[in-house]
C-alpha cells in the first residue's frame, strides 16, 4: 500500500510548486514541496491534518481513512487569520464598496435622466 500523490500550486508571481506525499504501508509519511522535505511522520495510520506555509499561503494537507485505504486532500486555508487572508477580505470589502458606489451613481443618473425628460 505505498501511496504517492502530488498537487501543483502556482503563486501570484507564477512560481510553480509541487506539493507531494509518500505514504508507505507501515504508515511512514513524507510531505515535500519541490525537492524540499517539509515533514516526516511515522506510523500515520489514522486521519490527520498537516499545516504548512508555501510562500504567503497557508495549506492544509488532510489524510482521511476510507475503508482499507487513505484519501488525500491539499487545500489553501482561506479561513485562518493569516496576513494573506486578511488582505483578501479587505480587498473583497473594498470591491463591494466600489460596486455599491457605482450602483448608487448609476441609479442617481437614471433618476436625473428620467426627471429631466418629464
Amino acid at each position: 500500500m505505498k501511496k504517492q500523490h502530488h498537487w501543483d500550486y502556482h503563486d501570484r508571481f507564477g512560481k510553480k510548486y509541487q506539493i507531494g506525499i509518500y505514504h508507505g504501508a507501515s504508515g511512514h509519511l513524507v510531505i515535500y514541496c519541490n525537492s524540499t522535505i517539509i515533514t516526516i511522520d511515522f506510523n500515520v495510520l489514522q486521519p490527520k491534518t498537516y499545516t504548512f506555509y508555501i510562500g504567503e499561503e497557508l495549506f492544509n494537507l488532510s489524510i482521511k481513512k476510507e475503508a482499507n485505504d487513505f484519501a488525500y486532500d491539499c487545500q489553501i486555508d482561506k479561513d485562518a487569520p493569516t496576513y494573506k487572508n486578511q488582505a483578501r477580505k479587505a480587498e473583497a470589502k473594498e470591491d463591494l464598496q466600489r460596486m455599491l458606489w457605482a450602483s448608487g451613481l448609476i441609479l442617481v443618473l437614471v433618476v436625473l435622466v428620467f426627471l429631466l425628460r418629464s
